[in-house]
């Protein structure tokens, strides 16, 4: 049972990023060593380029959290963050993120701008996760026509953040 787990870590070269570019593996007590590493195949998960996010919110603390929270080396990247609705409309100025996580209640302007912004530009592609500290049944309905694909409240459901990127990654493969 361990050796089939074994090769089943094996086959997600993914992996090797964890462990400095190459995983060995013993396929079999007494036999060579099994070298997986991020050159090895072409249609590896490696070979996709990480989802590229974007992080609205106007907390630092809250914000540096996110960033930290959705970085996964060789998988997500964080490539913009934006404290105000001008900021992250001009974060959006000819790009596309794979995923979007968005405050409602910005320093200037609202999270419905950006989501309109997002959705405008980039279609279905884009997965929206609001995150509000106002999650009030209201908002719910609004952020989801203005385009968002989650709501989630910042005092119970920021654990959800990292599982759904979780899913949007294994969609992927």
């Amino acid at each position: 049972m361990i050796h089939s787990q074994i090769l089943d870590v094996a086959r997600r070269p993914w992996l090797a990023t964890l462990f400095g570019e190459v995983v060995q593996v013993n396929t079999e007590p007494g036999r060579d060593f099994m070298k997986l590493s991020p050159q090895m195949s072409d249609d590896s998960e490696l070979s996709q380029k990480p989802l590229q996010a974007l992080v609205v919110e106007d907390s630092p603390a809250i914000a540096e959290r996110l960033v930290e929270m959705l970085n996964i080396p060789g998988r997500v990247e964080v490539v913009a963050t934006a404290t105000t609705e001008a900021e992250a409309v001009a974060a959006c100025a000819g790009r596309v993120f794979d995923i979007a996580v968005v405050d409602l209640q910005l320093a200037q302007g609202t999270g419905f701008g950006v989501i309109r912004r997002l959705r405008a530009d980039a279609g279905r592609h884009t997965t929206i996760v609001v995150l509000t500290n106002h999650a009030v049944p209201a908002l719910k309905v609004a952020s989801f026509e203005a385009g968002a694909d989650h709501f989630l409240d910042k005092s119970k459901d920021f654990p959800a953040v990292p599982r759904v990127v979780e899913e949007l990654l294994s969609e992927r493969q």
